[in-house]
C-alpha cells in the first residue's frame, strides 16, 4: 500500500469557479461596487453590481480580499454558478496576485475566457490577498457572476537547477567519471524566499530536505551530495524536495531541465605492459602504454541506460474539485528514448496513480500518448455497477476541502492481480478508511487496464502524455499526488552505446623514467632491487576523465657473489666451498619502511592513505605547517602503496626510506589527479647454485658444497634468482696444497756495518715467532758482530724453522799521504795506505784524471783538499784528506783541513806577507762565530769552546792592512773533515 500524508498549514486566498448549480454556506455578500477590502477567512459570496439583473455599462470597480492567517477546515471559496457567470467579451474581470491592480494578475475574465479552475494566489500574495477590477465599455452588458472567496492553503513552487550541467542536443547532461566521488549541487531558487505576505511561510535551504535517488541505485540527502558512480553508463536520477511545510516537489531526468547522468567507463588498456617482464638491477626496461585512440576497445565504454525506472513520470498537486470542465489533466514528457516506439502492449509494463478521491462513481481515467493514442484505464462513470460511494485512497470526505486524504497507489496493467476496478468495487474488494471512518476504500494495488494497452502500439516514447480525470460530480474531490508509466527494461537496451574518446595517454612522473615520448612509450632504469616496480599509465577522454593503470616490472636483487680467496690446504684435508652475498640481508627478514609527509608551502589539508597488502592501513593528514612521520613494517613479499591527491594549490612531498637507508621523494604539486606510488619489498631471494666442475665437489647445487679432490683446480660458482636466471653471477676460487706452494724464505740485509741495522722478513707463512721473540713477518736487527737469526714458521700444514745470517764489518782503516804545496801549475801525487781489494774514490775531480787510481797525479789550478774514500766491498766506507796548497797568490786560507791529531793539516790558517794588522773569523752554517784571531801563527782547530765540532762547511772572514795601509777583505768557504 503506497500512502502519502499531507499535513496543510498555510492558508492563502483561493477563487473557484464553478459551473453547476451548487448550494453555497457563506456569512456574507460583498458587491464589488462596496468598499473594501473585507480581511479574513469566514466563506463571503462575492457578486457583481447587480445580482439581481444585468451589470451596467462602463462600470470600473476594485474590490480585495486578504486572509488574516486562520481559516476554517472547510476554507473559503468563490464560486460561480453557470447561471450567474456572463461578461461580455469586451468586458473583463481582473483578478491580481496581491493587494492592489499593480500586483501580478493572475486572470482575464469574460465569456471567451470563462474560469476552468479555480483561481488561487501563491505563497508571495502581497499582504496575503486577491484582488479584483472588473471594466466595462458602453456597449453590451452581462448578467455579471456569483462567487464565494475564502482561504487554502497552495504550497510554493520551487524552480532548480544542478550546477554543473551542460547541454546536450537539448538536454541538460551532467558528465562525470567512473570511479570517482563528485559532487552534486542542487541550485534552489524559491519563488516566495522573502515576501511582503505577513501569513507566507519561507522556504530556505535550511529548513529544505533534499532527497537524491541516482540512476545505479544510490540516494543521498541534502542540497550537495557526493556520490561515485562505480561503472560508466547513462544514468538518469531524481530529487525531490520537501520545503518548511511538507510540501513536496520531484525532479526527474529529461523533465524540467533536470540533467542525465553521463558516466565516462573505464577504459580498456591496450598492450599495456612492460616489453621484458622482468629485468636484472642496472638494467633498463622499455614500457608500452597501449594508447590508441582510433581503437573503439582502448576509448569506448558500452552504458547501460540506468534509471529508477525506465519511463515517465509526473509529480504534482492537481485539486480534482469543481469546475466548469470536468476533465482534469495532468502532463509529462519522455526523454532520451531515441525515437522508440511502443511495438506492443507489453512495451508498458503498468501505469499507476496516486491519488485520494472520495467517490469512485464520479471518476474515469485515461492515458494519451504524444501522437493522440489513448487507453481508458478504468472508467465508473459510464459502465460501473458497484457503489459510487466508495473511495479512492484514505479521503477526506468533504467538498471544497483545504485538507486531502491519505492518498493510495493503484497500478494498471495488461492483466493486473485484480480484475478491473469496475469489477473489483461490485465485488467489494475493500479496505476500512481511518480519515473519514466508516467509508470504504477500494484496496490499492495492481488492476487490470479497463482497455488493452493495444490502443498504445505506435506510441513514441519520446514526447508529452497527458492522463486525464474525469470527475462528473460536485459532491466529491480529491487530489492527484503523481503517476508513472513504467516500460518495458528492454526499451532503455535500445538506446545506443555512448561513445567516450580518449585523447590523452601519459606515464605518471617517477624517477625510474629517464626517457618517455610523452603518449605511450617510456624506458625504466630501477633504483630500486628485489621485487615488483609499479609504473602507472594514465588516460584522459575527452570528458576530462583520467583512469589509471599498473605496469609490474620484476627486478631481480642485485647480487655480488664472493667465493673466497685463493686458499692454502693441507694434503689430504676436506675443503668446504661457500658463495657469500655480502650485499644481501639473512633471508626474510622484516623491513621498516618511514614515511613522512610534508606541506613545501606551510599547510597541508589532503590526506594520504597507506595501503599494506591491498588493506587500507590508515588515512594520514599532516599539521598545517609541519609535517607528519609513519613507520610501517613490512614481511617479505608485502606491498606498500601510497595514493594521494592534493587540491589546496600547494606542492606536497612525501619521503620514503627503507631500513637499508634507501630513500624516495614523491612531489606533487597541486592537481586533481591521484598519484600512486607502489613498491613491494624484498630482503632476498630464492637463490640458485651451481658449482663447476661438478663432479669434484659432493652437491654442487649447494651454497657449501665439500670438494672430493686433493688437486689445485679452478671452482666456478653461479648463483642467480630462480626467476630470473638471466642475471646470474660467478666468482672462482682455487685451493693450493702444500706441497705445491714455494717454501716459507726468509730475505734480508746479510751485511752490514758496524753500527748499522739490518731489515729481514719471512714471506709464504700462516704464522711466525723469531728467535728474538717477534711474531711479525718483518723485524730489523743491529747486531755488533756476526749473527744467525732464525724463525719458526707455519705455512698452514707444518712448522719449518729459517735462519738467516747477519754479517757486521768493521770500517777500513786507510792513511792519506801528507798535504804539500805546489806552485801554480806544478803537479803531485796522491796516495792513500789501503788493503788490496778495496775500492778507492777520490774527489773533487779539478785537477786529476783517474779518481779511483791509486797513486794518482794531480795538478790543481788552486789550493785544494782531496778527500779520499775507500770501500771495502759491503758498504763500509772510511775518509781521509790531502790539502794540495798552490802559491799564485800572497794571501791563502786553505779550503779543508783534517784536525784528527796526526800532525798533518790538523788546523786552517790565514796565511800572508805584509800584513800589518789582521781580523781573522770563522762562522758556522747558522752565521755563529766559532773562531776569532788577529795573529797569523793562530789557526782554527775545528773546536768551539773547547769542543769538537763536525764536519761540514764553515765559513771564513779576513779584514788585513797591509803596511801600506791597503784594507784586504777575503771570505770563502773551509771544509772541516773528521
Amino acid at each position: 500500500m503506497n500512502i502519502t500524508k499531507l499535513t496543510w498549514g498555510f492558508r492563502v486566498l483561493v477563487v473557484l469557479f464553478v459551473f453547476v448549480s451548487v448550494q453555497l454556506v457563506t456569512g456574507q455578500t460583498v458587491s464589488i461596487s462596496e468598499s473594501g477590502p473585507t480581511t479574513g477567512c469566514t466563506p463571503t459570496k462575492f457578486v457583481d453590481t447587480d445580482v439581481s439583473g444585468d451589470y451596467g455599462n462602463n462600470e470600473a470597480h476594485e474590490y480585495g480580499f486578504c486572509t488574516d492567517g486562520t481559516g476554517g477546515a472547510n476554507g473559503l471559496y468563490v464560486v460561480f454558478e453557470a447561471s450567474k457567470f456572463d461578461i461580455h467579451e469586451s468586458d473583463t474581470l481582473y483578478v491580481y496576485n496581491g493587494n492592489s491592480a499593480t500586483s501580478r494578475i493572475i486572470a482575464k475574465l469574460n465569456n471567451s475566457n470563462k474560469p476552468t479552475d479555480s483561481l488561487f494566489t501563491d505563497g508571495c500574495s502581497e499582504g496575503g490577498c486577491i484582488y479584483f477590477k472588473f471594466v466595462s465599455d458602453g456597449t453590451d452588458v452581462g448578467k455579471g457572476w456569483e462567487a464565494t472567496v475564502g482561504c487554502k492553503f497552495v504550497c510554493q513552487k520551487i524552480s532548480l537547477s544542478v550546477a554543473g550541467s551542460i547541454d546536450i542536443n537539448g538536454q541538460s547532461v551532467l558528465i562525470r567519471c567512473a570511479g570517482e566521488s563528485t559532487s552534486f549541487n542542487a541550485v534552489t531558487n524559491y519563488a516566495c524566499a522573502s515576501t511582503n505576505n505577513p501569513h507566507s511561510y519561507f522556504q530556505l535551504d535550511g529548513n529544505t530536505t533534499f532527497n537524491w535517488t541516482f540512476g545505479d541505485g544510490g540516494t543521498g540527502i541534502g542540497s550537495t551530495v557526493y556520490h561515485t558512480f562505480g561503472e560508466g553508463g547513462l544514468f538518469s536520477t531524481s530529487l525531490q524536495v520537501t520545503d518548511a511545510k511538507g510540501c513536496k516537489q520531484n525532479f526527474v531526468s529529461g523533465q524540467d531541465g533536470f540533467p542525465l547522468i553521463k558516466v565516462s567507463g573505464r577504459p580498456i588498456f591496450g598492450e599495456l605492459k612492460a616489453v621484458s617482464d622482468s629485468i636484472c638491477f642496472g638494467d633498463t626496461a622499455y614500457l608500452v602504454g597501449g594508447l590508441d585512440t582510433n581503437k573503439a576497445q582502448d576509448g569506448g565504454f558500452q552504458p547501460n541506460v540506468q534509471r529508477p525506472f525506465v519511463g515517465i513520470q509526473k509529480h504534482d498537486q492537481l485539486y480534482l474539485g469543481p469546475q466548469q470542465d470536468p476533465v482534469f489533466t495532468s502532463k509529462a514528457t519522455g526523454a532520451g528514448f531515441n525515437g522508440q516506439t511502443v511495438s506492443a502492449s507489453s512495451d508498458i509494463d503498468k501505469i499507476c496513480i496516486n491519488l485520494e478521491h472520495s467517490g469512485i462513481g464520479d471518476l474515469k481515467m485515461k492515458i494519451t500518448c504524444p501522437n493522440g493514442q489513448s487507453a481508458v484505464l478504468m472508467d465508473e462513470v459510464s459502465l460501473g455497477t458497484g457503489p459510487k460511494s466508495t473511495f479512492l485512497g484514505d479521503a477526506n470526505n468533504s467538498v471544497f476541502k483545504i485538507d486531502p486524504g491519505e492518498s493510495m497507489t493503484y497500478c494498471f496493467t495488461e492483466s493486473g492481480t485484480f480484475g478491473t476496478m469496475t469489477t473489483e468495487n461490485a465485488a467489494g474488494n475493500y479496505v476500512p478508511s481511518s480519515v473519514v471512518s466508516g467509508n470504504d476504500i477500494l484496496t490499492p494495488g495492481s488492476y487490470s487496464s479497463q482497455e488493452s494497452f493495444a490502443g498504445l502500439v505506435g506510441c513514441p516514447l519520446d514526447g508529452e502524455w497527458t492522463v486525464e480525470i474525469e470527475d462528473n460530480e460536485l459532491a466529491n474531490d480529491g487530489y492527484l499526488f503523481s503517476w508513472q508509466i513504467h516500460f518495458n527494461a528492454s526499451l532503455a537496451g535500445n538506446i545506443p552505446p555512448q561513445q567516450t574518446k580518449l585523447v590523452r595517454g601519459f606515464w605518471i612522473s617517477n624517477p625510474d623514467i629517464f626517457w618517455t615520448n610523452n603518449v605511450d612509450s617510456a624506458q625504466v632504469a630501477p633504483q630500486y632491487s628485489g621485487g615488483n616496480m609499479d609504473y602507472m599509465y594514465r588516460v584522459q577522454d575527452e570528458n576530462g576523465c583520467q583512469f589509471d593503470s599498473i605496469v609490474k616490472l620484476y627486478v631481480a636483487s642485485e647480487i655480488d657473489i664472493n667465493a673466497g680467496y685463493d686458499t692454502l690446504l693441507c694434503p689430504g684435508d676436506p675443503y668446504r666451498l661457500s658463495a657469500h652475498f655480502p650485499h644481501l640481508h639473512a633471508q626474510h627478514t622484516d623491513c621498516q619502511f618511514a614515511v613522512r609527509m610534508l606541506a613545501s608551502n606551510g599547510t597541508w589539508t589532503d590526506e594520504v592513505e597507506v595501503i599494506i597488502n591491498n588493506t587500507t592501513a590508515g588515512n594520514y593528514t599532516p599539521i598545517a605547517g609541519g609535517f607528519l612521520d609513519q613507520t610501517f613494517t613490512l614481511k617479505w613479499g608485502d606491498s606498500l602503496e601510497l595514493w594521494h591527491k592534493t587540491t589546496n594549490g600547494e606542492s606536497e612531498d612525501i619521503y620514503i626510506i627503507d631500513c637499508e637507508g634507501k630513500e624516495m621523494k614523491i612531489n606533487q604539486a597541486n592537481t586533481s589527479d591521484y598519484f600512486a606510488y607502489g613498491i613491494r619489498y624484498y630482503d632476498k631471494f630464492d637463490l640458485v647454485y651451481s658449482w663447476k666442475p661438478g663432479d669434484q665437489v659432493d652437491d654442487p647445487s649447494s651454497g657449501w658444497p665439500i670438494a672430493k679432490t686433493g688437486d689445485s683446480i679452478e671452482y666456478v660458482v653461479t648463483a642467480y634468482n630462480r626467476y630470473v636466471p638471466s642475471c646470474a653471477v660467478t666468482d672462482t676460487i682455487i685451493p693450493y696444497f702444500d706441497e705445491q706452494i714455494p717454501a716459507p724464505t726468509i730475505e734480508g740485509d746479510n751485511h752490514i756495518c758496524l753500527g748499522d741495522s739490518a731489515r729481514l722478513e719471512v714471506f709464504n707463512f700462516e704464522s711466525i715467532d723469531w728467535t728474538t721473540g717477534s711474531l711479525d713477518s718483518v723485524i730489523k736487527v743491529a747486531p755488533t758482530a756476526t749473527t744467525d737469526f732464525s724463525a719458526d714458521v707455519y705455512d698452514g700444514c707444518t712448522t719449518r724453522t729459517y735462519t738467516l745470517t747477519v754479517n757486521v764489518h768493521d770500517y777500513p782503516i786507510i792513511k792519506a799521504s801528507n798535504d804539500t804545496t805546489i806552485r801554480l801549475g806544478s803537479t803531485t801525487e796522491l796516495s792513500v795506505q789501503a788493503k788490496d781489494g778495496y775500492t778507492v774514490t777520490w774527489s773533487p775531480l779539478e785537477g786529476i784524471t783517474c779518481p779511483n787510481c791509486n797513486p794518482v797525479p794531480a795538478t790543481p789550478g788552486e789550493t785544494t783538499a782531496y778527500i779520499v774514500s775507500v770501500n771495502d766491498g759491503f758498504g763500509c766506507i772510511s775518509y781521509d784528506t790531502v790539502v794540495v796548497s798552490v802559491l799564485e797568490y800572497p794571501f791563502f786560507v786553505a779550503s779543508g783541513f783534517t784536525p784528527n791529531g796526526d800532525g798533518i793539516n790538523d788546523a786552517v790558517y790565514f796565511r800572508g806577507e805584509g800584513i800589518a794588522r789582521l781580523e781573522f773569523k770563522i762562522y758556522d752554517r747558522w752565521g755563529q762565530e766559532v773562531f776569532a784571531t788577529h795573529e797569523q801563527s793562530q789557526g782554527w782547530d775545528g773546536t768551539f769552546n773547547g769542543e769538537p765540532l763536525s764536519s761540514g762547511t764553515y765559513v771564513y772572514y779576513v779584514y788585513a792592512v797591509l803596511g801600506t795601509g791597503d784594507p784586504i777583505e777575503l771570505d770563502g768557504n773551509i771544509t772541516l773533515f773528521r
